[in-house]
């Protein structure tokens, strides 16, 4: 994984690359979300297919990190460059 920078000590390729992963990550949830979504939509009235995603969405604001918390996730490597 490599040493962790602060962004100030990046370079400006180095924090693109790094938003960029972030963006791709946040795209892959989402296109899991809507997978589950539509096969939950299949075999569960609507309104529990509602309900559980408010339960998740309560779920992850409840077990974010804090703001001040020590713990820290880590953030993925870079994706590798194409050839």
């Amino acid at each position: 994984m490599g040493e962790k920078k602060k962004i100030s000590e990046m370079s400006d390729t180095e924090v693109e690359k790094l938003l960029d992963t972030g963006l791709e990550i946040q795209q892959k949830e989402l296109d899991i979300r809507k997978k589950y979504l539509v096969k939950f939509k299949e075999v569960l009235p609507m309104k529990k297919v509602a309900k559980l995603t408010r339960i998740e969405h309560e779920f992850r604001k409840r077990n974010a990190p804090k703001k001040g918390d020590k713990r820290e996730r880590p953030m993925p490597p870079p994706p590798a460059e194409k050839r």
